[in-house]
């Protein structure tokens, strides 16, 4: 009797072990899958960017490089910031939500070069930040801003 109690008891702890292991594995996955959706959101996000910056015919950057403003071909301003935790394109009066779930964006304008910087840091779903995307933006062969 005293045998199968035991046996018992080692075979719940191994249950109970290969329990909470499958948990941590799950939460990882579920993790590394949100850090993936939350990067290709923003590679998007920035691929637009890039777009806008290569056709542009100005740049600057305001609010101590929280704030990206463009001027298109037409003449027409566009902003790019963060609101909340979330990365907006304005064009004109519309806004449009780029990517979600970061903490901070900031860029960086050089006059000399006519590159646009941006560096962007996101959080996992855990709340813990990391650098999700540092990206340069150029303008197209023989155009400068």
């Amino acid at each position: 009797m005293v045998d199968l109690l035991v046996g018992t008891g080692v075979a719940l702890l191994a249950l109970l072990a290969l329990g909470t292991l499958t948990q941590a594995g799950l939460k990882a996955y579920r993790d590394d899958n949100a850090r993936h959706e939350a990067v290709q959101s923003l590679r998007a996000g920035l691929e637009r960017v890039g777009r806008d910056v290569r056709t542009a015919r100005s740049a600057a950057v305001r609010d101590g490089g929280t704030t990206l403003i463009l001027t298109d071909r037409l003449g027409t301003e566009i902003k790019y910031y963060l609101a909340g935790t979330d990365l907006i394109r304005q064009r004109g009066d519309q806004p449009r939500v780029l990517a979600s779930g970061l903490q901070s964006a900031t860029f960086e304008y050089d006059f000399r070069t006519g590159l646009v910087f941006a560096d962007v840091v996101s959080l996992v779903p855990s709340g813990q930040p990391y650098r999700a995307y540092s990206k340069t933006l150029r303008r197209g062969p023989g155009g400068s801003l």
